[in-house]
This record gives C-alpha cells, sequence and structure tokens, in this order.
C-alpha cells in the first residue's frame, strides 16, 4: 500500500510505504540471513518510495555494490508498483552495522523508462550508515529536492516514510524573509518525523 500527503500551508510532500505479501513473496524464495534480509527490505521500500515520486512507465532499480561480506543487492521496482529483489552475499553473516557489512562500495540509481527513451543511470560512492543515508546522501548529491527517508524492515513487512521539501511557488515573494515560514515547516516536519519508531512505522 501506499498513501500520499501533502502539508497544508508548507511546501512538503510525503509518501508512507507498507509491503506486506509482496515482501513475504520475495522472502520465500531464498532464505537469507536476518540482518541481510532487514537491509534488503529497507531498500525495497525506498524504491517504491522513489518509483512513486517519478511516476515512472518503466522501471527504477537500486542497486548497492559493497567489497565486504554484502557483495551485492539488487532491488527493481516498476511503474505499476512491481517488485523484484536479490542478494549475493560471502559467508555467514553476524550482526553488525550497515556500513561494515557492506564495506567500501557503490550505490547506483538505474531509471529505464521502456517507452524508447534513454535510459539513465547515476553511481556514487556508498556513504551512510544506513541506506536512508545512502540514498539522502544520493539525492543531495544529484541536486534532487531535499529528500528525508525512514524506513525499516523485518521477515514479514518492510516500511517506509518519505518527505520531500518542495520548491517555492512562483506566487511567493522572492524576498529571502519569505523563505523563513517555509524554512521552519520543514525542520518542524524533520524533528517530528525523527520521533517515528520502527515499530510505528511498521
Amino acid at each position: 500500500s501506499l498513501q500520499r500527503f501533502l502539508f497544508e500551508h508548507a511546501p512538503i510532500r510525503g509518501e508512507l510505504v507498507h509491503l506486506d505479501e509482496s515482501w513475504r513473496s520475495v522472502l520465500e524464495r531464498h532464505d537469507y540471513p536476518d540482518v541481510l534480509r532487514n537491509i534488503m527490505g529497507e531498500l525495497a521500500a525506498a524504491a517504491v518510495l522513489l518509483a512513486a515520486t517519478l511516476k515512472l512507465q518503466g522501471s527504477l532499480v537500486l542497486q548497492i555494490m559493497g567489497k565486504g561480506a554484502i557483495k551485492l543487492l539488487v532491488v527493481e521496482c516498476s511503474g505499476d508498483m512491481k517488485l523484484r529483489a536479490t542478494a549475493k552475499w560471502s559467508g555467514a553473516l553476524s550482526q553488525g552495522s550497515f556500513a561494515e557489512l557492506v564495506g567500501d562500495g557503490q550505490f547506483a540509481i538505474t531509471l529505464d523508462p521502456k517507452d524508447g527513451g534513454k535510459p539513465y543511470q547515476g553511481i556514487v560512492e556508498l556513504e551512510g550508515a544506513s541506506v536512508a543515508e545512502v540514498m539522502q546522501n544520493y539525492m543531495s548529491h544529484s541536486e534532487q529536492l531535499e529528500t528525508r527517508l525512514w524506513l525499516t524492515a523485518d521477515g514479514q513487512q518492510a516500511a517506509g516514510m518519505l518527505l520531500q521539501k518542495l520548491p517555492h511557488s512562483d506566487k511567493q515573494n522572492h524576498e529571502h524573509q519569505a523563505e523563513a515560514p517555509d524554512e521552519d515547516a520543514w525542520r518542524r516536519a524533520l524533528i517530528l518525523a525523527d520521533t517515528l519508531k520502527a515499530e510505528e512505522l511498521l
């Protein structure tokens, strides 16, 4: 399920996603270690959130390529919200932080319009202590709308929330003082969103 929302009187939009049966059907195809499963679930939730914001007709592919125990995580989400995910890793994955398990690596986003348009791929160094941070760093590097993500997953569900700060309306006064209310609204939205617990998101 995917829910979009807007804040009244503030240039902020958001989305909430819940993956239930679709996520469990991914997990039925392979016995993933718990720590890897949870990271892959977060990436799957992120893929759906991002695909929904792009209103893509083709497919969006997110890839984490690591040099640690986790070698590869791939999630593909189509414009009609069909989801695929897979992973490659070495050894028995013990509990560890995202950075420890993935190590140095790269993060790639591929947009395949599948309508004759030109595919796009962006690749950046892997930066961040979580899937959400990796995504946020990518968005800031690629000069996208300011975006924040909250992601979580377990063996039954994957879930996420996205907030984006929208550009100023052309109708607004462009004096620098006019930007303060928007900045304040964005800051307050982030402070409130940061109180969201994983169990609440699920």
